[in-house]
């Protein structure tokens, strides 16, 4: 029913409201749903209706295996839009593995390309993720293996000298990436002073007891 009001071009966006609520209760029918989905993004007529289908698109993409090839070509016009829902097309669009997202998208958003190296596993892809300026090491790091690691190391050196985290820090030591200078970069957590406001404070020792002999006498 939902496609068929879709087809007929979605009065009232009944479609596409039926379309985001059979996404919520549908299960192990990813590749169904996001041919729904599809069909419906181009009737998103309020940016409520539009954040809503893109994030079912985002969270249904993970499980899908031959994703509709209308959708692709559905989210690009939203990507390129300036309006807040741009970064959840693009990031859509990376997850999808289209590279439309390169080709078309003038200036991607970090968590995009970094979506996109992931699902295509491409060098290329990762070198582009790895050298942006507001880049997320986290997410990208935790999908190389030793051998990609070693081949993009200076990119991910130069990285860690930017935006140093515990997390990237220990991929290093994952991947047998062994540089004392470069895990000296590790972030260190600020010790609190004691007291109040700040760690433990210290407590004065009870006085020991023997049963039935009262307190211990001070030998010292």
């Amino acid at each position: 029913m939902a496609r068929a009001w879709i087809a007929q071009g979605d009065v009232e966006n009944r479609g596409s409201r039926r379309a985001h609520e059979l996404s919520t209760h549908w299960r192990d029918r990813d590749n169904d749903t996001l041919a729904l989905l599809a069909a419906a993004l181009p009737h998103a007529t309020t940016p409520w209706e539009l954040s809503n289908l893109l994030w079912a698109v985002i969270r249904r993409m993970p499980g899908t295996t031959h994703p509709d090839h209308a959708l692709g070509d559905n989210l690009i016009p939203h990507a390129l839009a300036d309006t807040p829902d741009a970064e959840s097309a693009q990031l859509a669009l990376g997850l999808l593995g289209n590279e439309h997202l390169l080709t078309d998208i003038p200036d991607p958003e970090p968590r995009g390309l970094a979506a996109l190296a992931t699902r295509t596993h491409n060098l290329d892809h990762q070198q582009l993720a790895l050298r942006h300026p507001h880049t997320r090491p986290d997410e990208l790091a935790a999908t190389l293996t030793p051998h990609t690691a070693h081949i993009l190391l200076r990119d991910l050196t130069n990285l860690l000298h930017r935006r140093p985290t515990a997390t990237l820090v220990r991929r290093f030591g994952d991947w047998s990436i062994h540089d004392t200078e470069l895990l000296a970069r590790r972030p260190v957590r600020p010790v609190r002073a004691p007291g109040r406001a700040g760690g433990r404070s210290r407590r004065t020792p009870r006085p020991r007891y023997d049963r039935g002999r009262g307190p211990r006498p001070n030998c010292r």
